[in-house]
């Protein structure tokens, strides 16, 4: 039962220690600007413009990565 766990573990450690990190940067142009009726409202190219009622709308982009196998996600 101990080789069992350690062999585990040092699986679990070995896959950590050779993780690489895949980084991913998004730049975005200048936003466009709407003023309409005393309110401004931020558009920026492919986002999506989402908030509750009454509250400031926020862009959001979405994006799927796929990641390699034995690599991890940071935000």
């Amino acid at each position: 039962m101990k080789k069992i766990i350690g062999f585990i573990l040092f699986l679990t450690l070995t896959s950590l220690l050779m993780a690489d990190v895949v980084s991913f940067t998004y730049t975005f142009e200048k936003p466009h600007i709407k003023t309409e009726g005393g309110y401004s409202e931020l558009i920026y190219e492919n986002c999506v413009n989402l908030g509750q009622e009454g509250e400031p709308l926020l862009p959001q982009l979405g994006a799927e990565i796929l990641l390699p196998q034995a690599q991890e996600l940071e935000t």
